[in-house]
């Protein structure tokens, strides 16, 4: 069995959520530059709740695809899930980038280090650790799908080896009788 690269496919997955991030943060910010409240608050906390929807769902969505590929908890599983934490660190770390944009559009005063943009950067930290929670979750089984059992994940082997009892059974019931 080849080895795959879960890392490469959680990462595909927050691509797909950071272009939706940048798409939902310009949509945002034509609704607040139309109704005045572009450079208010407003506009920063809807960014990081965009950010944290999105990144959601595209964590959402690896987890959904890994549990469904990898038939067994194991060193595979655990694999996947570091790769994912690893990820959302990542993710994370990049927030401030993909983000900046909307952050200058909104005009804080202050600047990168003002307090508006303090309160922003903590939002976003716990947004991750709710990212993180969510695939601990996941990882710990609470939420993942149950592991196939082993003769469903093996059905030939299974029936062969119900066969194989069941001849030994027969065999052994003609020595007795």
């Amino acid at each position: 069995m080849s080895q795959r690269d879960y890392r490469k496919r959680i990462d595909w997955h927050l691509a797909r959520s950071s272009k939706r991030i940048v798409d939902g943060c310009n949509a945002m910010l034509a609704e607040h530059a139309a109704s005045g409240r572009l450079q208010s608050g407003s506009t920063l906390v809807r960014a990081v709740e965009i950010w944290s929807q999105q990144s959601g769902e595209g964590v959402g969505a690896a987890l959904l695809e890994f549990g469904s590929m990898i038939e067994k908890r194991g060193r595979e599983w655990d694999r996947a899930m570091a790769a994912v934490q690893s990820s959302v660190e990542a993710h994370r770390a990049a927030a401030d980038e993909v983000l900046a944009p909307t952050f200058r559009a909104s005009g804080q005063r202050g600047g990168a280090e003002g307090g508006a943009m303090v309160a922003v950067r903590e939002r976003l930290d716990e947004a991750a650790v709710a990212l993180q929670d969510q695939v601990t979750g996941f990882a710990d089984g609470w939420t993942a799908p149950r592991p196939r059992k082993w003769n469903e994940r093996h059905p030939i082997a299974f029936a062969v080896t119900m066969a194989v009892i069941g001849a030994a059974l027969a065999l052994a019931a003609r020595t007795i009788v």
